[in-house]
């Protein structure tokens, strides 16, 4: 029996975001920018608990709770870059908070179907754990925190 968890144990919550391509594009931004626009809530919630812990966190981002699935990557058939502009799609995350550059919080998120569009793109699927979903900025880096947040178990 393998000790390895399906995504449905580890990404336990779901919810829909928005894909949007380009968003917030002014003359200055680089293109091809692929994001899922999230339910701030999400942000929110993780906030409070950080808050509840005693760690300060700067909420989110300039473009609000999403996840990124392409990071200025030209793909090659990109006559199809912004089919899916406005599409409502389903993700899962974990609650599982993570913060090991230091400096930022964030939590993994599991969704096939961007995948899907990368590839159609003609783009590469990315690795696991390559999408999350920022929380926030630390306001005290990890490494000068009197408060100690060890998970208790491991994955």
């Amino acid at each position: 029996m393998s000790n390895k968890m399906k995504p449905s144990e580890y990404y336990s919550f779901s919810s829909t975001g928005v894909i949007f391509y380009d968003y917030n594009k002014t003359e200055t931004s680089e293109p091809f920018w692929g994001i899922l626009k999230c339910d701030e809530e999400i942000i929110n919630y993780y906030l409070w608990l950080l808050l509840r812990w005693g760690i300060a966190v700067n909420k989110g981002s300039r473009s609000g709770a999403h996840i990124t699935w392409n990071r200025g990557e030209k793909p090659p058939n990109l006559s199809l870059w912004g089919k899916y502009e406005g599409v409502e799609i389903n993700f899962r995350y974990s609650n599982y908070l993570w913060w090991e550059n230091g400096r930022h919080v964030w939590i993994n998120v599991y969704c096939p179907k961007l995948d899907e569009i990368r590839v159609e793109l003609g783009l590469n699927p990315l690795h696991r754990n390559a999408l999350h979903l920022t929380i926030g900025r630390l306001l005290i880096p990890k490494d000068k925190m009197k408060v100690s947040l060890e998970y208790l178990y491991q994955y």
